[in-house]
């Protein structure tokens, strides 16, 4: 599910058994200029994390070792200095994980025999590897974006600037107007301006077959970053279905790798939500393949043997009960009761566990009332 080592490493962490109470707090923050709200919000949690701790049956001693390392953060200025969207903080015996969202959570605070992890799954999104094909006339540039540094690929053959497929120079069409946007402008005459098109089209073309050919992922989306006159002839020579049909638009001359990067990532982050959307759409199709489960004894029951392949939750759902997966016996309430645990979350680490891949989705894009569906490998 997560191919960045980061990302990797702390799903493992959370994923390790460990004995002992675990107790999870998420909270929404600022990036900058509210670290003392920041501070404030999180002593709250850590107040009502001491109830919950007490429920789950922790002496006072082992309450305030587990609040031990979140007390310390309230004060810490240079913690809050850094601070991004969204907050995690991850305690068990001997571990403490803070981890910073570059998105916001709810507030919330669990103690229990494992570690929550529907907090973290947009990381996978994040996470995973995309390509951008950054076009101009004078600067062709291919970057790989994975975990979010992006990194620039050489590719044979690919002609980096128009110059190199032309064998001369000619004077640039795409100039700058207004708030750095690039339009085509042509010079000379009719016939002049209809061949340098002409070399575009060619150059384009060009760009697009060899830089297709030097992208190894099969699966990761690649985004193009042209002015608009060009999308349509690098979309004709693409030989396969990672171009996405959004693209960046205006001129790349000028924008920095990163800027791209962010800018790409907005695009593939849409195209995501619709297609796991179009995922839950589809439901009905799915069902007919007999692969496909959203009654809940099942989903949790396939989930502990390892047999979901992906795991659809429906978002801000909660199912709060028991399960013996030995005996296969479900007891689920409305409402959380004295010694219950959230069984999507259960369900979502088990299927983590077993190389799953988990999303969350609109309730409504669910063809039933359950809170969470899953389709199986078997």
């Amino acid at each position: 599910m997560l191919r960045h080592p980061e990302y990797r490493e702390l799903f493992h962490e959370l994923l390790a058994t460990r004995a002992g109470i675990h107790l999870a707090l998420t909270l929404p923050t600022h990036r900058a200029g509210a670290a003392g709200a920041d501070a404030v919000r999180l002593a709250g949690l850590a107040r009502a994390a001491e109830g919950e701790l007490e429920r789950a049956g922790a002496a006072p001693s082992e309450r305030a070792d587990l609040l031990a390392p979140v007390r310390a953060l309230i004060d810490d200025r240079a913690f809050w200095a850094t601070a991004q969207e969204g907050l995690a903080l991850f305690v068990a015996p001997g571990f403490f994980r803070a981890v910073r969202l570059p998105y916001a959570v709810r507030e919330r605070v669990t103690a229990g025999a494992r570690f929550p992890l529907r907090s973290l799954l947009p990381l996978a999104d994040r996470d995973r590897r995309f390509y951008v094909l950054a076009l101009a006339e004078h600067d062709v540039r291919l970057l790989e974006i994975e975990g979010g540094a992006p990194r620039r690929l050489s590719a044979a053959g690919l002609p980096v600037r128009i110059e190199r497929l032309l064998g001369f120079v000619r004077e640039p069409s795409l100039q700058a107007h207004g708030a750095g946007r690039r339009s085509v402008i042509h010079h000379g005459s009719g016939e002049e301006s209809e061949r340098h098109k002409s070399d575009l089209r060619r150059f384009a073309a060009a760009v697009a077959e060899h830089a297709a050919a030097a992208l190894a992922d099969p699966r990761a989306p690649v985004v193009l970053a042209a002015v608009e006159p060009l999308h349509r002839t690098v979309r004709e020579h693409w030989p396969d279905e990672r171009l996405l049909a959004e693209a960046v638009t205006g001129s790349p001359d000028g924008v920095t790798d990163e800027a791209l990067a962010e800018r790409a990532l907005a695009v593939v982050a849409r195209a995501r939500e619709a297609r796991r959307l179009e995922h839950a759409r589809h439901w009905s199709e799915l069902a007919q393949s007999g692969r496909v489960t959203d009654e809940p004894q099942s989903v949790l029951l396939a989930a502990e043997q390892g047999r979901v392949e992906r795991l659809f939750l429906a978002e801000d759902a909660e199912l709060w009960g028991s399960f013996d997966p030995l005996l296969g016996h479900l007891e689920a309430h409305p409402e959380a009761r004295r010694g219950d645990e959230d069984l999507l979350e259960r369900a979502t680490i088990s299927t983590l566990g077993f190389g799953g891949e988990v999303e969350s989705v609109p309730q409504e894009a669910f063809a039933s009332a359950s809170p969470f569906a899953a389709v199986l490998r078997y």
